[in-house]
């Protein structure tokens, strides 16, 4: 709805909306803000500007990003510019392809890197990146926390997407990870967490642990055979047995880096049905 003649624009400290007033490019539209043209492509580049387009039915398309600021748009369209320069200027280590498969590809995500975009922008989030690196079409099948690190599976084409997203859904995907925690592990071998969470069934298996009595931690090697919300921290959390650098559950002033990392995936693939495995490098593990 036009609130007065011209293109209206609400104003936040970092988010600006333009309903559009007639058909013109989003860059014209996007002149009723006072920001910075450099900073305003930055943002439309970055992923921080969004569209609802106005559809012959009068009806709103669903918010998309826009990414091309001379991309002409209907009349009574609706444009978001999200922006934070804190967010726009960060930088992140580029994911490392470990196998390419035709529909799909496994990728090392290291520390900091997101899962997924956010309003703020795409360009730090694994399915971005990987498109720009990789040369292909790249979508979301799984997530892994920005602070964690280690693999992840990225599907290349709708297919993929679908019989990748199944696979995780029906707890077909064996997922192996490695923590360090603060104390020393003495619980006996394999150990069981089954524990619900968040009122859901959650089963963590810890197969292995190294214990440095000097630095009064441990080396945990686990199995995830559910895939609850933080459900590794919250049940080592739990036990006696915070992850290292994970302020949420165990300390809440550390500063080191939190020690959790996804090392392996395996599935039966759904196009070949061939048995994959994937693993990250020892290497790669340490650089992180």
């Amino acid at each position: 709805m036009i609130e007065y003649p011209g293109n209206s624009v609400e104003r936040s400290s970092a988010q600006h909306r333009v309903v559009l007033d007639s058909e013109q490019s989003a860059r014209q539209a996007l002149a009723a803000i006072a920001i910075d043209s450099e900073v305003l492509e930055q943002a439309a580049e970055k992923g921080a500007v969004w569209v609802k387009r106005r559809k012959p039915n009068g009806q709103l398309a669903k918010l998309v990003r826009l990414k091309e600021l001379e991309t002409v748009l209907p009349f009574e369209s609706e444009l978001f510019a999200n922006i934070n320069t804190a967010v726009l200027n960060q930088t992140v280590l580029a994911p490392v392809l470990l196998q390419s498969e035709k529909n799909y590809s496994f990728w090392y995500k290291p520390r900091g890197v997101l899962s997924q975009g956010s309003k703020w922008g795409d360009h730090t989030a694994m399915p971005t990146l990987v498109q720009h690196q990789h040369g292909r079409p790249t979508h979301l099948v799984h997530r892994l926390d920005q602070q964690a690190h280690g693999i992840m599976v990225l599907a290349h084409t709708r297919p993929a997407v679908r019989a990748l997203t199944a696979l995780f859904a029906k707890r077909q995907v064996s997922k192996r990870y490695q923590v360090t925690v603060s104390g020393l592990w003495k619980e006996p071998l394999p150990f069981r967490f089954d524990g619900p969470l968040d009122e859901q069934q959650a089963l963590t298996i810890i197969e292995s642990s190294d214990v440095s009595a000097d630095q009064l931690q441990s080396r945990l090697t686990l199995t995830l055979h559910t895939g609850r919300k933080h459900q590794i921290r919250r049940h080592l959390a739990a036990h006696g047995y915070p992850v290292v650098g994970d302020f949420r559950y165990g300390d809440p002033s550390t500063h080191q880096p939190l020690e959790l990392a996804a090392i392996e995936l395996g599935f039966v693939c759904p196009f070949s049905q061939r048995t994959i495995q994937c693993s990250v490098p020892n290497k790669l593990l340490n650089q992180g």
